[in-house]
């Protein structure tokens, strides 16, 4: 075989390797969990980049809009205006019992919240 072919299949061979690697590469970072600080947290609710969370005792687990990154983080045991702000920004909320228990969403809390607040649901009048 000729010298530049050798060189010519070499160097293919040389480009499909890394294109291969940063391929994987790519693929096992997007797979990855983020780890946020509350304050990030919060500020990415503020910035309405989060599409959606699932909240057990004070573990947080989601997806943020952008590039649908998954992340985590902890909330403090007792702060009410968070789930108002999730609300607000119309995030996607899923609240597992931390006991074991069952999967409330956000609207089964919400119509909870309002009956213990003496609200009627019109539709059910």
């Amino acid at each position: 075989m000729n010298s530049a072919v050798k060189n010519i299949v070499f160097w293919v061979v040389m480009a499909v390797t890394a294109l291969l690697i940063w391929v994987v590469v790519k693929n096992s970072a997007a797979g990855a969990i983020q780890e946020l600080s509350f304050t990030s947290f919060v500020n990415e609710v503020s910035r309405d980049n989060v599409r959606e969370v699932q909240i057990a005792g004070t573990d947080v687990s989601g997806t943020l809009k952008k590039d649908s990154a998954k992340f985590k983080t902890t909330i403090p045991a007792n702060y009410p205006d968070l789930y108002k702000t999730l609300t607000e920004k119309n995030v996607s909320v899923v609240i597992k019992d931390s006991s074991g228990g069952s999967w409330l969403s956000s609207r089964e809390l919400c119509e909870a919240s309002n009956s213990r607040a003496g609200v009627r649901d019109p539709r059910k009048v």
